[in-house]
């Protein structure tokens, strides 16, 4: 059942969950600090589910060094949104139009280095949707990945 949630709440969850795999191999992993923002209307254990599945992914991906930003924001419309985000090393997404879909794994390299089913992204995109938000990716080579999460808020709802 939907109630309000501090997206925040969550993401510092996720990220004291996911510090200790980040830590082993020297990642940065950040939340930017938010803005007051209103609670979101969402199911937590599915919005720190799909949250937690970006995370991983994000960790997974990202190469020694790397570093890995959370920043949850407001769009002008307030609709509460948080953006995920591997910078720099994490491989290019190329065939997002397939990313979301199941068992689609990318030709990159340093995915197919890595052990995985094809069903992280999909399955978080169906806890988003589920909580009545949308997720996106934008990708940029040499720049890396952005995932965002645009979640509905408490006053929308």
């Amino acid at each position: 059942m939907a109630e309000p949630v501090q997206i925040t709440s969550i993401l510092n969850q996720v990220v004291a969950d996911l510090a200790p795999l980040a830590k082993q191999k020297q990642q940065t992993l950040t939340i930017e600090p938010p803005r007051q923002l209103e609670p979101v209307e969402a199911v937590p254990l599915l919005l720190r589910e799909a949250v937690s599945n970006l995370v991983s992914n994000a960790v997974k991906y990202t190469p020694e060094g790397g570093e890995i930003k959370l920043w949850p924001s407001v769009v002008a419309s307030r609709t509460p949104w948080c953006w995920v985000c591997a910078t720099r090393h994490w491989p290019q997404s190329r065939g997002s139009a397939r990313l979301f879909t199941k068992f689609f794994r990318s030709s990159d390299p340093r995915v197919q280095r890595e052990r995985g089913s094809g069903l992280g992204l999909a399955l978080t995109h169906a806890l988003v949707t589920r909580t009545g938000g949308e997720i996106t990716v934008e990708s940029e080579p040499g720049k890396g990945t952005t995932f965002r999460l645009t979640l509905p808020s408490r006053r929308a709802a």
